[in-house]
């Protein structure tokens, strides 16, 4: 179990898991939480990513926090870092909340779509969130680069457990992309209208995508273990 306690915000500090790198575009990041106490000052801890490129795209980090004060408490909320800031962009429903409640968290990125998940087992109610990439917005939600998995422990005492992470993608893979903005679907109108999904679709073995804007080949040789992990043929 990680303790985080933390009597004010500072975004500097942040828990990061070093050798492990992720460009997929399905996965899934799970942990379990529960606040030693509830007051003013739980705001709670983030999860989600941290951007790691070589060149571009540190604006696109990407969280989920269950909040424990404030306006949104009991909710489960997506954020996202601007380079100075955590930035809320959506939030479930609140769930109620009692300091020492086990909630099991979910953040899973499906193509486009990212989706947050807190299920209390004190009471079975569940909060979620979701919000789909998109350059046509303003301001724009652009698809994270090449990141590791993350915690930024805002504010308030927070207990995490049973982290795990996984590439949702069917293996083996037989082909893995490899590729940059074009091949991530930048300014794509639809994530389905992206090279590689029609690719996907056209298929019947499995083709996995791990692109990301930016993306230069020293940045993909950093990928290699996800790359492997796809057991690609």
């Amino acid at each position: 179990e990680l303790r985080f306690v933390q009597t004010d915000q500072n975004t500097a500090r942040q828990v990061y898991y070093q050798p492990w790198l992720t460009s997929s575009d399905q996965w899934t990041l799970r942990w379990s939480q529960r606040f030693g106490t509830l007051d003013a000052g739980s705001v709670g801890v983030g999860a989600g990513l941290k951007n790691f490129q070589a060149a571009g795209g540190n604006d696109r980090g990407y969280n989920a926090v269950l909040y424990g004060a404030g306006a949104n408490r009991g909710k489960m909320a997506l954020e996202r870092w601007d380079v100075t800031t955590q930035n809320l962009v959506t939030t479930g429903p609140a769930l109620t909340l009692a300091a020492g409640d086990i909630v099991d968290c979910w953040l899973t990125r499906s193509g486009w779509t990212i989706t947050a998940t807190a299920s209390n087992r004190a009471n079975a109610q569940v909060s979620s969130a979701s919000l789909a990439f998109s350059d046509f917005v303003s301001p724009p939600l652009v698809a994270p680069t090449i990141s590791r998995m993350c915690f930024y422990p805002f504010q308030g005492t927070i207990y995490v457990s049973n982290v795990s992470f996984v590439i949702n993608h069917r293996k083996p893979a037989r082909f893995v992309v490899i590729g940059g903005s074009i091949a991530e679907g930048y300014d794509a109108l639809t994530y389905a209208g992206g090279f590689v999904r029609v690719m996907q679709s056209s298929v019947t073995e499995a083709v996995c995508n791990d692109s990301s804007s930016w993306n230069g080949t020293g940045d993909a040789v950093s990928l290699l273990p996800e790359i492997l992990a796809h057991q690609p043929g």
